[in-house]
């Protein structure tokens, strides 16, 4: 018995290459990481091939957002990807915000990064004359004019 319980201690415990699913999502998440961006990644089933292209979805660093993959190998590991979004740097943009109003204090965001689409609203806290609120910041997709806030119960 104590070496059926070792042997399957032993066989669980061994690296297992994953399915081309798992390897592209961890993938991803790490190379998320690597810009700041701490996100939990959802890709949908694929064959990995050259030239697949995947459409995934990471959540957990702000609002949702796609992530586009394409494979350049057969085994998956190779591949370009790029971010459906622009990277917000929220600790610039609380600054920026707070600069326009002279009564607004410190601005702080869950995360110092997130990915925001055109619609994408991200809720902040902030002091306005020494009183603590909410600003809901939404992405506009206007290069002129990026984002609109306004302040909420």
């Amino acid at each position: 018995m104590t070496r059926r319980l070792l042997l399957v201690v032993v066989l669980a415990s061994c690296r297992r290459e994953g399915d081309p699913v798992e390897r592209l999502e961890s993938s991803l998440r790490h190379r998320l990481e690597k810009r700041g961006i701490i996100a939990q990644v959802k890709c949908p089933a694929f064959e990995p091939a050259p030239g697949v292209a995947v459409a995934c979805t990471a959540t957990g660093a702000g609002p949702e957002f796609p992530v586009d993959v394409t494979l350049r190998d057969a085994s998956g590991t190779a591949l370009d990807w790029k971010i459906r979004g622009t990277v917000v740097d929220t600790r610039q943009l609380g600054r920026d915000i707070a600069a326009q109003r002279r009564s607004w204090g410190v601005l702080g965001c869950d995360h110092p990064r997130v990915v925001m689409t055109p619609g994408a609203t991200i809720t902040c806290a902030l002091f306005d004359d020494g009183k603590a609120q909410h600003l809901a910041i939404t992405a506009t997709g206007d290069p002129a004019r990026p984002f609109r806030w306004n302040v909420v119960p």
